[in-house]
């Protein structure tokens, strides 16, 4: 991220000399370098769990053996949590519930609920980085061609 910033600002390079104050311009450059990673991040997940939600049992002799790894790993990865985590994330995921709507279920913060998954996606990403089915900074399945 800190080279993409870079980057942008040796291409803009001509147009420094008009910048007031560097630190400002420095500051929302980096800020919206962030900002796009995270969005960027967030498709990610949804394309991820959009996935694991409509994948059938059934069809997964069809599908490459790291997709069918990736996804008994998530599986085991979220059956290792406590129950108060599976239950938000499961909410969250399986039920397709907003997380106002599980806060309120659950008499728990809306804010709770958004660390909750942003925890457990976080360490969903970390084993199948670790157990190589992920691309580092990708959010990918690597499939086998």
């Amino acid at each position: 991220m800190v080279q993409e910033v870079f980057i942008r600002l040796w291409m803009k390079r001509d147009a420094l000399g008009h910048v007031e104050n560097f630190n400002a311009f420095f500051r929302i450059m980096v800020r919206n370098q962030l900002i796009s990673a995270l969005r960027k991040n967030k498709k990610q997940e949804k394309d991820l769990q959009a996935f694991i939600n409509t994948a059938n049992p059934v069809e997964l002799h069809s599908i490459a053996p790291e997709v069918k790894e990736a996804i008994s790993l998530v599986s085991k990865t979220i059956s290792k949590l406590p129950d108060r985590q599976q239950q938000i994330f499961r909410m969250s995921r399986e039920e397709g519930l907003s997380h106002d709507d599980i806060a309120a279920r659950l008499n728990l913060s809306k804010k709770t609920v958004s660390n909750t998954i942003t925890i457990i996606l976080a360490l969903i990403r970390k084993q199948l980085y670790k157990n190589e089915l992920l691309l580092a900074g990708v959010g990918y399945f690597i499939v086998s061609m």
